[in-house]
């Protein structure tokens, strides 16, 4: 009640008194962790307050009277105390209260971690702490040399040489005495590198051939293959054996004389290094005995059978080497010559003529080699997404084999015939999907004796016309004739609708409505330029479907609403029981208004999604509907006149749709939830309610107890039918 006095004083120059300003507590001390005080402010005027970065206040403003404040200081995570003075004036006045803060304890160090080379050295600790501490080491190779302190907080350690071949680490701790503050230094110490070789020099023979050179080492290696050797050795790295081995492809020597190479294994980034000799005999030839392979389009190895003792020649055309090469072997005689054939992936044949020569002579032989192409069927394009009111779609088809087309059981899915005699296309009728959700088929084009195949998928979405549905027999009427519309009975054909009486229901099936109607069902904004359906009987109806299917059903999704109007649709449909959807996001003025005004049976109301709002667009909507309970949230930020005004009026809601605008218009929610007799929480956002009348009579006749929240910052909602409702709990709203 002392609130109350102080408002009404101020709103009154008659109340005129000398200012006031006092503060429950005059001096705060807060641990180095932080704390929370709460300060009790009387006033008779408005207040402030600013703290700082480190002490605020919340609330940091009032306009009078007697307020619970927190002044919350924060942990100092400093090493120094700290003070600061909050201020509190009003009307000239000022009283202050004074904070002060004690320092953080504990141990700061430049770094926790260490990285040394495998050499003896010292390294230099600098520890600032205001505590006491002790120091241990868990590694007997570092210790505190004492003696060489530099200063009273630096410390020196000496590190022993790392004489392995590995890496090591170890933990200096430096904890405080009789306290739980614990730092640690984490030193790492590299090994010696080491590059240990089985056997630095290999002589070979002229063959191609794989050298695994065996080794030890703990760093990671270049290999350095000279130039001038780099035609006939290579590093193999997808062969190594393990990490102890480096394998080397060595290819045959064709020269004849022998060669040789050193290859250098360096550490990386690095001068350390040790070198393997390799020597190469000069080449000892093999010839031809074999001569003419026909190979399927798959990859082979060719094994070509050999008798000689004399140097030969293996020529691979330069046009063939790109899938033919040669696998060489070790054995001099009586042996093979092994050919590499490649996967032909081509979709037409190739051959070749492999030439066997014996060297300084005349003599020769030859292998020929043909392989087949690529058998395919092949589309260009695997998935087809199709309109729901059918369409024939082209089929692109790569093929060098004949195919079937398999169709497996879709009989709205038929294979049109093509005229062209070369044609490399398919095409395919789709029917309309009268369905009421979507449908997809998967053609296949196969040939059975290859084993070759390849899919199409075909995808048909469904247009989601208003629908009506009802268990026994029922008519439907509009009571003015809307141009465009058309109508269909148990998917039969489509008929203009107009003022005509249509029967649905029970064994007649469901009647779907579609339009072209850019004006919706109404012709302009006034009363009696609209059209109203009327059921003929007291059979529920259930409507279901996207509204917009009347504004342009070919194109719903993106069909432009922003002359739509569908005022009192459904007007007085007592037998309504389900609402259809309404996913327009642009809306016309009075585009639902009375909509469902009087729909008694209708239990929910459909989603708004619209963020922007249009004048009187929701007036009256749900007006009179006693058994509707339940409501999606309303997410609309920019409001309009008269947009809610008595949209919920009486109906059975026990929890408000949510309502987040922030700024009010016009009799935006006048009557908004006026006789909702079950309702008990209402949750509003406005911080600015100025408009005229925007709240008149929102909540007359709710429930005398229940829960509103608003937004913590705003205190100006008055009490009773034109805000906050009486004897109501208040709450701040929460994200």
């Amino acid at each position: 009640m002392a609130l109350v006095a102080i408002l009404l004083c101020v709103n009154f120059s008659s109340c005129e008194k000398e200012p006031i300003l006092t503060l429950s507590v005059q001096q705060i001390t807060a641990p180095s962790s932080g704390n929370s005080t709460k300060v009790l402010v009387n006033a008779n005027n408005p207040w402030t307050v600013s703290g700082n970065d480190w002490c605020t206040v919340s609330p940091s403003s009032g306009e009078g009277g007697e307020v619970s404040v927190t002044v919350t200081v924060k942990e100092n995570t400093t090493y120094n105390d700290r003070n600061c003075t909050l201020t509190f004036t009003s009307e000239g006045l000022m009283a202050s209260i004074s904070v002060s803060q004690e320092s953080n304890y504990g141990i700061v160090l430049p770094k926790d971690t260490y990285n040394v080379s495998s050499d003896a050295q010292q390294i230099s600790v600098e520890v600032k702490a205001n505590v006491e501490y002790d120091i241990t080491i868990d590694a007997g190779w570092i210790k505190q040399s004492s003696t060489k302190a530099l200063t009273s907080k630096t410390f020196t350690f000496d590190i022993e040489k790392n004489s392995t071949y590995d890496n090591r680490e170890g933990i200096i701790t430096i904890k405080e005495k009789n306290g739980n503050d614990i730092k640690t230094i984490k030193v790492k110490q590299v090994q010696v590198d080491a590059i240990i070789i089985s056997s630095k020099e290999y002589s070979l023979s002229s063959k191609a051939q794989s050298l695994e050179v065996k080794l030890q080492t703990n760093v990671d290696l270049d290999i350095v293959i000279p130039d001038n050797a780099k035609t006939w050795v290579s590093h193999n790295s997808t062969k190594a054996l393990s990490d102890k081995t480096v394998i080397f492809d060595i290819k045959e020597n064709e020269d004849y004389s022998a060669r040789s190479c050193e290859i250098i294994l360096k550490k990386r980034n690095d001068a350390y290094a040790d070198t393997i000799k390799i020597e190469q005999a000069q080449k000892d030839a093999i010839i031809l005995s074999q001569k003419e392979y026909k190979l399927s389009s798959e990859k082979h190895t060719l094994e070509v059978k050999l008798q000689t003792n004399v140097d030969i020649d293996v020529n691979v055309p330069e046009s063939a080497k790109s899938w033919i090469s040669m696998v060489e072997t070790k054995a001099l005689v009586d042996t093979t010559i092994v050919l590499y054939i490649k996967e032909n992936t081509d979709y037409s044949a190739r051959n070749c003529d492999v030439i066997i020569t014996q060297n300084n002579s005349s003599i020769a032989d030859t292998i020929k080699i043909e392989q087949a192409q690529k058998d395919v069927v092949y589309v260009s394009k695997d998935i087809y997404n199709v309109k729901a009111l059918g369409e024939v779609i082209e089929v692109k088809v790569v093929t060098n084999v004949d195919y079937e087309v398999v169709i497996p059981s879709a009989d709205w899915i038929n294979q049109v015939e093509s005229k062209a005699a070369q044609t490399q296309s398919l095409y395919f009728k789709v029917d309309e999907n009268k369905d009421d959700k979507d449908r997809q088929e998967i053609i296949i084009l196969k040939n059975q004796e290859k084993d070759l195949s390849d899919t199409i998928k075909i995808i048909q979405g469904y247009i989601p016309y208003l629908t009506f549905a009802a268990s026994a027999k029922q008519n439907l009427t509009m009571t003015k004739a809307v141009s465009t519309l058309e109508y269909s009975v148990n998917n039969g054909d489509w008929a203009e609708l107009g003022m005509k009486t249509i029967h649905f229901g029970g064994d007649l099936g469901k009647l779907k409505i579609r339009g072209k109607s850019l004006e919706g069902t109404a012709t302009g904004v006034n009363r009696g330029e609209f059209s109203t359906i009327v059921f003929a009987n007291n059979e529920k109806v259930s409507c279901s479907g996207d509204l917009r299917t009347l504004v342009d059903y070919e194109d719903h999704a993106s069909a432009n609403t922003s002359e739509a109007r569908f005022y009192a649709l459904f007007t007085n449909c007592t037998n309504l029981i389900t609402a259809p959807e309404l996913p327009a996001t642009t809306l016309a003025t009075r585009c639902y208004e009375e909509m469902f005004y009087g729909c008694s049976s209708l239990l929910a109301a459909p989603e708004l999604p619209a963020k922007t709002l249009a004048s009187n667009c929701y007036h009256y909507m749900f007006y009179g509907c006693t058994n509707l309970s339940t409501a999606y949230d309303l997410p609309a930020t920019t409001l309009a006149p008269y947009c809610y005004c008595y949209m919920f009026y009486g109906t059975n809601l026990t929890v408000a749709p949510k309502l987040p605008a922030t700024i009010l218009e016009r009799y935006c929610y006048a009557g908004m939830f006026k006789k909702c007799s079950k309702l008990n929480q209402i949750t509003m956002l406005a911080m600015d309610v100025s408009a005229q009348q925007c709240l008149s009579g929102w909540v007359e006749g709710v429930p005398p107890t229940g829960t509103f929240i608003k937004t913590a910052a705003m205190f100006d909602l008055p009490q009773g039918s034109d805000g906050i409702p009486e004897w109501w709990t208040v709450k701040n709203y929460v994200e």
